[in-house]
């Protein structure tokens, strides 16, 4: 541990008193029970986290759903605001902050509960049934086994409160645009591709998955139970799932072509509201517009400069399509090129292992592991992700990499991605956060995008710092364009919300500046369009630590640790960057007094 990290520990520490350990037990108690609120009404969530209470069953997503998490953020405030705030230490204050703003945000979301498309190619409940079912429904014994069973003969439920959300939301003049509808049929017609059902893909992941979860946990009448599973797949998941489909085709006859959610009876307010809800700030769209323009600018001639050692002669525009279409950028459309892939990234995260003590005093101890996304949901994942290990340690943290067309996933953005997703980005974050002992659960599981996601694309720079971009300058051109990726979606954002752009446009604004290929750029677009304000998380999030790092360092001179600031940055958790700013700030003040003293 650094000096500096021992002497804030040691502030703190000192500063502790009976009645402040009595205020923190009663925060602690609060947040506790609007915790297991929200988890009672989101069942599915124990199952990420690796609970397994109410494995039989799912979240209805309805208006009482809604009425139930608005009360828990009701009662939470409410108990909150009588936890009194000067008896608490200053973590105890910072974590009775995080929560107030957790739970404020939550309350105003309400407003906008219909705004949220009931379903699209981003967000489907549908497709969460097969995801969960395979990946985080634990089966360790026979209750869970028929818990597993319980829940495929429920599919009907989600058919019908997606089916009745839709309903409500169209009541609205709320539609999903036009290009949503065949991608949702696609999804589901992968789960049911054949005749009979059991012979199809879906029948692999479902009933395959379970009776391998079955045979590992060593429980007895597998067959059985398989037959079980099998009948529920064939006469309840499959006929709900057909009855959605059918539906979905009805409603894409009544769709609209317009895609910015401008179009929405108070679409200005409502992207205001969640501008603010993802990049935690009050910018506005038009400062966000104009931030993201400054940033494209500026990465551009970062750009040049690579250009110019690497002695590429040719414009920006040359050099773009030159990265974008020279095979010698891409894996070959092979099942072997994607396990190569797969071996190329885990030796990346490796060597980015091997530097990281150098930049951090805090390490995760869950484990890492990259996968491919599964065939039924990966033709309309657009990009990588991460999914967190189980709060157990029963599942590792996860990379899912979507590899069915390796076009998308050139060999100079292997890097970057992996950085990104996972060392030093969003398992550092978030696996660090879970495992904190110092901090409620319930605050460590709380999180804040422009946070989260501002950390990953901070990760990637800080990647640089950490010489693993070293003698590569292709490497670094790629670690740029995730960069300047994340500068143009402020633009496309708040172009096609609040500036009342055209998906075109927004994909040919996306295709003049960036190098990627216009397939892969549709998708994308298509991402913001139904997902409105969260592409603007990531680089508002970098620009507002980034910041923070460099006043912290004008303030401590020489004194500055990066590993400290780390510290500072991922040892409470998740928080709004407003919280963040002056967090770092009384930090790098509070060192200075005590180094000076």
């Amino acid at each position: 541990m650094t000096k500096g990290f021992w002497i804030l520990m040691m502030v703190v520490a000192a500063a502790v008193t009976p009645a402040q350990a009595d205020e923190y037990e009663k925060l602690t108690q609060v947040l506790e029970t609007a915790f297991e609120s929200h988890l009672r009404n989101n069942p599915e969530s124990r199952a990420y986290l690796g609970m397994k209470q109410d494995n039989d069953r799912w979240t209805r997503r309805n208006e009482g759903w809604y009425l139930a998490d608005r009360e828990t953020a009701e009662n939470a405030l409410a108990e909150l605001a009588s936890v009194d705030r000067e008896k608490l230490d200053s973590l105890g204050r910072h974590q009775l902050d995080v929560s107030t703003y957790y739970y404020e945000d939550r309350l105003a979301g309400y407003t906008w509960r219909h705004h949220w498309y009931a379903l699209s190619q981003m967000d489907s409940s549908i497709d969460d049934i097969t995801t969960l079912l395979i990946n985080y429904h634990q089966v360790d014994d026979e209750a869970d086994a028929r818990a597993y069973i319980a829940r495929l003969k429920q599919t009907p439920v989600v058919v019908d409160d997606v089916l009745d959300g839709i309903r409500l939301r169209a009541e609205k003049g709320i539609r999903p645009p036009s290009f949503v509808y065949p991608k949702i049929l696609e999804n589901t017609r992968a789960l049911l591709q054949d005749s009979p059902f059991v012979e199809s893909e879906a029948e692999a992941l479902l009933i395959s998955s379970f009776r391998d979860k079955l045979t590992e946990a060593g429980i007895a009448n597998v067959h059985r139970l398989v037959e079980a599973a099998e009948a529920a797949a064939i006469n309840v998941y499959q006929p709900a799932l057909e009855r959605y489909m059918a539906a979905i085709a009805v409603e894409q006859q009544k769709t609209v072509a317009d895609d910015g959610v401008w179009k929405l009876p108070g679409g200005g307010d409502f992207y205001q509201a969640v501008l603010k809800r993802y990049t935690t700030t009050d910018l506005s769209a038009d400062e966000i517009h104009e931030r993201g323009l400054d940033e494209v600018a500026r990465i551009h001639s970062e750009i040049l400069t690579i250009m110019a050692a690497v002695d590429y002669e040719g414009s920006l525009q040359d050099f773009f399509r030159y990265m974008r279409e020279d095979s010698r950028w891409y894996y070959p459309e092979t099942d072997q090129a994607r396990l190569d892939y797969i071996a190329d990234t885990n030796e990346v995260i490796d060597r980015a292992s091997r530097r990281i003590d150098d930049f951090f005093n805090l390490m995760p101890r869950a484990g890492l592991v990259v996968k491919r996304v599964e065939a039924f949901r990966e033709k309309n994942t657009s990009a990588a992700f991460y999914v967190s290990p189980a709060l157990d340690g029963s599942r590792p943290g996860t990379y899912y990499v979507p590899l069915h067309r390796m076009k998308d996933n050139p060999r100079w953005d292997l890097l970057t991605t992996a950085h990104h997703e996972a060392i030093p980005g969003h398992h550092m974050q978030i696996a660090i956060a879970r495992e904190l002992e110092n901090v409620p659960l319930p605050v460590r599981l709380m999180g804040f995008g422009a946070y989260s996601e501002g950390w990953a694309l901070y990760a990637e720079y800080l990647a640089k710092e950490m010489a693993l971009y070293e003698g590569r300058p292709y490497m670094d051109f790629g670690r740029l364009v995730g960069e300047l990726f994340r500068a143009v979606r402020l633009v496309v954002d708040t172009g096609i919300h609040s500036r009342r752009w055209t998906r075109e446009e927004a994909i040919d604004y996306m295709a003049g500046n960036t190098p990627y290929t216009r397939d892969y750029i549709s998708g994308e677009i298509e991402r913001y369009i139904v997902w409105p304000a969260q592409a603007t998380s990531y680089k508002i999030g970098m620009l507002t630590l980034l910041e923070a790092r460099e006043k912290a360092e004008q303030v401590l001179g020489d004194r500055f640790d990066i590993r400290g600031f780390h510290d500072v940055i991922l040892g409470q958790g998740s928080m709004p960057l407003t919280i963040l700013e002056g967090r770092v700030e009384a930090w790098a003040e509070n060192l200075k007094r005590e180094v000076e003293l």
